[in-house]
């Protein structure tokens, strides 16, 4: 009787555990089209307000993967007559990881690759501080961000075991 009932839940956790699954590779076409799924983001940081646009992600080696934004900061106090507005580029890179309990994606070991803004001026040189201020102070790790509301992640979603990077494609683990 025990027997009849444990070998069921053994398989259920075998299952769980990622023994019953495939994984799915992502070219960088499609995870460009996923990335812009979550795209344009507002960040309201303590001097102005930073829009990303534009993404692309990138495959590196040694197991990182990058992201590449176009980043419009501005600052618009209309009682005092103010309208600033810098445009410029950001890259992160990071490793790949998967939480699925929160169903989040991690980013291990962000690092911040580049924060350029088109023109050398005083408002520019202020934005990219206050930037890299915010990212000193803010960060963790690993990054977290919510799965992206793409048709191709939602509907496997509840399936994703784990999210890696091998070097040529982002792989989708997905269990049964």
């Amino acid at each position: 009787m025990i027997r009849a009932w444990l070998a069921p839940c053994l398989i259920t956790l075998a299952v769980r555990a990622g023994a019953a699954g495939t994984t799915i590779p992502v070219s960088v076409e499609l995870a460009n089209g996923i990335a812009d799924s979550l795209f344009p983001v507002t960040l309201r940081l303590e001097r102005g307000t930073y829009y990303l646009t534009e993404p692309r992600i990138e495959y590196l080696d040694q197991g990182r993967v990058g992201l590449q934004a176009r980043l419009q900061a501005y600052i618009h106090r209309p009682e005092e007559n103010v309208a600033i507005s810098e445009t410029g580029g950001v890259a992160i890179t990071g490793q790949l990881g998967y939480d699925p309990i929160a169903l989040q994606i991690l980013f291990h070991h962000p690092t911040l690759e580049q924060l350029e803004f088109d023109q050398d001026n005083p408002e520019a040189r202020q934005f990219n501080r206050e930037v890299q201020k915010a990212w000193r102070q803010q960060l963790n790790d690993p990054m977290r961000a919510d799965l992206p509301p793409h048709p191709y992640i939602q509907m496997l979603k509840y399936n994703i075991g784990d999210i890696g990077y091998d070097g040529s494609h982002i792989n989708l683990e997905l269990v049964y």
